[in-house]
């Protein structure tokens, strides 16, 4: 493009709408990683640790604890009529369509569903959010953690820090107390004791 030339707005939406999709939002489980210069090889290394732990974890590591697995059946029940050969042959033809039409939907809904870890956009150099799809990401790094200890080798050149987060939420003062009491709630018996260590 030349100095004097203007890009068109529409260049401009499209590259807001394609970052809304992978966006940190409230209430995500997963992992945020820091690393000191490079970010793609963080990534890499964050995503290759996450995936071997969480299968000797879980088993496979399409297998995700959270989801329950859903059903798509690719059969669509039609009313049957008694109708010509030629109307029939139309019909199946029709139902064949729409029976294949909606087993690709289910299979791209379930390619998405299935990954354990994505990447999530944050603006900020240096770190990075790994959403997970587990019940639990402090049990996943605790026994990353255990690992390491155990073996006395480093795992990582570039990964720097792996912290799991249980939830996440905007930063104002109400949504952060909202979030602390559910956590709060979840962890810690209701009994009433006069003190816990966290």
């Amino acid at each position: 493009m030349g100095k004097n030339t203007k890009r068109s707005k529409s260049y401009y939406i499209n590259n807001a709408k394609r970052r809304k999709n992978n966006e940190l939002i409230s209430n995500m489980k997963g992992f945020l990683c820091t690393t000191s210069t490079r970010e793609k090889e963080c990534v890499k290394e964050a995503y290759n640790i996450l995936n071997e732990f969480a299968k000797k974890l879980y088993g496979s590591k399409n297998f995700s604890p959270n989801n329950e697995e859903k059903n798509c059946d690719s059969t669509i029940v039609v009313d049957t009529k008694i109708v010509d050969e030629d109307e029939e042959s139309e019909e199946d033809i029709e139902t064949a369509l729409k029976s294949e039409v909606a087993a690709l939907k289910c299979q791209n809904s379930s390619s998405s569903e299935q990954r354990l870890f994505q990447q999530v956009f944050v603006r900020v150099n240096n770190c990075i959010f790994i959403s997970a799809n587990i019940s639990d990401p402090v049990e996943l790094s605790i026994s990353i953690m255990d690992s390491i200890i155990d073996s006395k080798m480093t795992i990582t050149k570039h990964l720097v820090k792996l912290l799991p987060v249980q939830k996440t939420c905007r930063a104002f003062s109400d949504d952060i107390i909202k979030t602390t009491k559910e956590l709060v709630l979840e962890r810690f018996p209701k009994h009433k004791l006069r003190f816990y260590i966290a």
